[in-house]
């Protein structure tokens, strides 16, 4: 494996990966975490990058997808983890407080026409090759439906390109909203229970149970979706799932490969040996050790967490599940790397391996964080030109060379003066949302300080 596996900010600063990770220094076998937590702000726009282990199959897919589609690394990725854990299922797991499971909930977000789709329907070439039909899940609306299916079979995957429809099914439709709240119990595979009297008479039983279940997810949606607004499980699956983003192509493909022709057939063969593979999974002595420095820095990052907006509430909820998320990354992880060399041994969890999954698992935290700010952007971008609007109106008569000068004493005084008054314009997010983004559009700069005296310029307008 090369050094830049484990970066999960490929063209970003070292002070930058070091912040957004929490990994630097780590590759060495008696090092500790000593980075303080990182900042809570949104983290800065660059391109992401979420590592894996170049030396498994992993690679293997990720060679041919980079000739196939035109998305991003990140999106390849994403796309393929869901269907390799639903490869391991049940049969491959960590004992942590119980049996844990690989399975993995995977959101692909884009805006249109980034191929998003193209990545979804690869992957899901490849699993149905490898898989059994009754693997996949069909489009169960109701949970009685989604009960059945799982009697037939208790370890499935979700795919889905069209996200949009189905999370806004969860949001709004009665049975959706059912149907949502049991899926973010099926992440954690435990048992599942239904009484009906219907089945009292089609099954001779009222109680029915499924002991066990695992469940994958894979998602393609878009910004305004991706959060699960409207959903009363948005908190629960925000938490749950593993973002990944890209806001642009990483290259231009003129003709793809068939799906039919011997490199896909190459490709998809070397996933083969994850159908069959089975055991429990340790973690060697130098990963538990690592494993216990991971721990320190989640929990003293969790603490550090002052703010109570939305946000601040999510990164934390975010957080609680890292760990666990970890886990399961690691389990894929190394799997993948024994089927790329079935002469191994399989049975624990190396210190590299659970270095990359943390690393990835720091890039799924660092996607979620930025959805936040992506999603806010036309919000924030309204609410600045309404502001810039009205500095232009109330101020018409101080603009002087085609600037009105204002100092930020005015400013807060004329349009953060009520922060505490319920969906009123607060100090904070006036300089650290508004101004910020008229001074990006070049419509404001601010000048430098003339004794006790912060002043901003904005364009005064036609």
């Amino acid at each position: 494996m090369n050094d830049r596996a484990y970066d999960p900010l490929c063209g970003g600063s070292p002070a930058e990966i070091a912040e957004m990770t929490g990994l630097s220094g780590l590759t060495s076998a008696n090092s500790t975490i000593s980075a303080p937590p990182p900042s809570h702000a949104p983290p800065q726009e660059a391109k992401l990058h979420a590592p894996y282990p170049e030396d498994s199959v992993l690679e293997a897919f990720m060679a041919f997808a980079r000739v196939y589609s035109e998305s991003e690394d990140a999106m390849l990725i994403g796309a393929v983890l869901p269907v390799v854990s639903r490869l391991l299922a049940r049969r491959v797991f960590i004992r942590f407080g119980g049996r844990k499971y690989p399975n993995l909930y995977s959101l692909l977000v884009t805006k249109p026409g980034l191929r998003k789709s193209t990545n979804i329907r690869l992957v899901e070439r490849l699993g149905r090759d490898l898989l059994p039909g009754e693997a996949f899940l069909g489009g169960a609306t109701s949970e009685q439906a989604l009960f059945k299916q799982y009697q037939a079979n208790a370890d499935r995957l979700l795919i889905e390109e069209e996200g949009n429809t189905v999370l806004s099914n969860w949001a709004s439709d009665a049975a959706g909203k059912i149907v949502a709240k049991r899926f973010l119990r099926l992440y954690d595979c435990a048992a599942w229970q239904q009484d009906y009297i219907r089945q009292a008479e089609e099954q001779g039983a009222a109680c029915q149970r499924i002991e066990e279940t695992s469940t994958s997810l894979l998602i393609g949606t878009t910004f305004n979706n991706c959060r699960f607004h409207g959903l009363e499980t948005r908190d629960g699956m925000r938490r749950r799932v593993c973002y990944y983003v890209s806001e642009d192509f990483a290259r231009t493909i003129h003709w793809p490969p068939e799906l039919d022709g011997a490199e896909y057939e190459a490709m998809a063969g070397a996933f083969r040996p994850l159908a069959d593979l089975e055991g429990e999974l340790t973690l060697t002595r130098s990963a538990r050790a690592l494993w216990n420095d991971l721990q320190d820095r989640n929990r003293e990052e969790i603490r550090a967490i002052h703010d109570i907006d939305h946000a601040a509430e999510a990164y934390g909820s975010a957080l609680a599940e890292e760990q666990s998320k970890t886990l399961k990354l690691a389990m894929i992880f190394e799997a993948c790397r024994w089927a790329a060399d079935t002469t191994q041994s399989f049975g624990a969890i190396r210190r590299d391996t659970l270095e990359l999954a943390a690393a990835h698992g720091r890039y799924c935290l660092a996607a979620g964080r930025a959805l936040d700010a992506i999603g806010n952007r036309a919000e924030i971008r309204d609410k600045a030109d309404a502001i810039l609007a009205k500095i232009r109106t109330n101020w018409a008569s101080a603009a002087s060379g085609g600037w009105i000068e204002l100092t930020r004493t005015q400013l807060t005084s004329r349009y953060a003066s009520n922060p505490d008054r319920k969906g009123a314009l607060t100090p904070a997010r006036l300089y650290t949302e508004i101004l910020p983004d008229l001074i990006k559009r070049r419509l404001a700069r601010e000048l430098p300080r003339e004794g006790r005296w912060r002043p901003y310029q904005f364009t005064a307008g036609d």
